[in-house]
């Protein structure tokens, strides 16, 4: 899962960042890219995409009903427009949600595979998803990572009280420092 969340990553970030700063990458041979896309497919980052997508458009249609709740009523009079506006507002986040895709993530991939993979990469990289142990990490590393954030939740809520006492006692030492200073230096 790693390697994908880094392929997705970097991915996104070439995809994303201003154009007018980088010059037109060279087109991508289609017999590269069918290899590219073939490794794609043996990897399954369809899958896990399409279900962080989900995921995005499903945060970005609660950010917008979250944001005309924290409108302030209108007045009486004025009380139906801001409903109209609000649901106008929600319409358009909703229409925006489905840009969130597989389809347009698949590019960025394919450019940042084309970009940083050698074609022996690519074939060791297909084949190995395409063994029997390579299915069976596909297949299961979505449980293998609930079982990762599952042991990270579980170590953030050991640190968690510690760090707030190490703060609470870092706050006090320095007050002390400075209150201790603040006598030293009165005449």
């Amino acid at each position: 899962m790693l390697f994908k969340l880094l392929l997705l990553g970097a991915a996104l970030l070439l995809g994303f960042a201003p154009t007018s700063a980088w010059s037109e990458p060279a087109p991508i041979p289609p017999t590269r890219q069918a290899k590219i896309e073939r490794m794609l497919d043996a990897t399954g980052i369809q899958a896990q995409v399409t279900a962080s997508n989900e995921q995005g458009q499903a945060s970005l249609k609660k950010y917008a009903r979250r944001e005309t709740g924290i409108v302030a009523p209108a007045p009486a009079p004025l009380q139906a427009a801001q409903q109209e506006l609000a649901s106008a507002y929600i319409a358009e986040i909703d229409a925006m949600a489905p840009q969130i895709s597989w389809e347009a993530v698949k590019p960025s991939l394919i450019r940042f595979c084309a970009d940083n993979y050698t074609d022996a990469q690519l074939d060791a990289i297909t084949s190995f998803f395409n063994s029997p142990a390579g299915r069976v990490l596909r297949d299961k590393q979505n449980t293998l990572n609930q079982a990762a954030g599952a042991s990270m939740h579980e170590l953030e809520q050991q640190i968690f009280p510690r760090t707030l006492e190490a703060t609470a006692k870092f706050q006090a030492q320095v007050k002390a420092l400075h209150e201790h200073g603040a006598q030293t230096a009165s005449p």
